[in-house]
């Protein structure tokens, strides 16, 4: 069996991941090759009514940690082609990270280096390509955001993971994100 294709969407709020995402899904709809995992964090905080402040509690981050990695598990035993994910098991250790809890962020990512090797492309989405906006979600302002998508220049950086930049127009994303999916 070949090795599973997984493509992975990071980056700081409102960089257009979801929308990346949801445009790849319809694009590709019929084609049973490719399984689309769907942000985890945002269900998660739809459904736990969680202050702000307490979003970077551990019990918190663990939990959405522990349900993207059972999502992207179940995903793999289906044997797909390719994965598609909107996130990533990395994300709760930058969102640590970017608010300087270093001790928070080093026990997130004990918890899941052994599977971010899983992941065939990190594409981090650009966030000067995409005009900031909050919703009933997402409460970050635009110094967190740029402070987000820092923390994880640095985390790709600090720990080694190869990653691309993923910049340009809706439809210039999906032509890279195209290239990838070889099917």
């Amino acid at each position: 069996m070949s090795k599973v294709v997984k493509i992975a969407f990071v980056g700081g709020p409102s960089a257009g991941k979801t929308t990346l995402f949801n445009a790849l899904e319809q694009k590709y709809a019929e084609n049973q090759d490719i399984a689309f995992l769907d942000e985890v964090a945002r269900q998660f905080f739809s459904e736990n009514i969680i202050a702000p402040e307490d979003r970077s509690k551990a019990e918190v981050q663990a939990r959405i940690q522990d349900q993207i990695l059972s999502k992207e598990q179940q995903a793999l035993e289906a044997n797909p082609k390719i994965i598609i994910c909107d996130r990533s098991v990395i994300d709760s250790v930058v969102y640590a990270e970017s608010r300087k809890l270093n001790k928070l962020s080093n026990e997130l990512l004990e918890r899941i280096k052994f599977w971010i090797p899983t992941y065939t492309t990190i594409y981090l989405l650009d966030i000067n390509d995409v005009a900031h906006a909050k919703d009933d979600i997402r409460y970050e302002d635009s110094a967190l955001r740029q402070k987000i998508h820092q923390a994880y220049l640095d985390f790709f950086a600090r720990n080694n993971i190869k990653y691309e930049l993923l910049s340009g127009t809706l439809y210039e994303r999906i032509a890279k994100v195209n290239q990838a999916i070889k099917l």
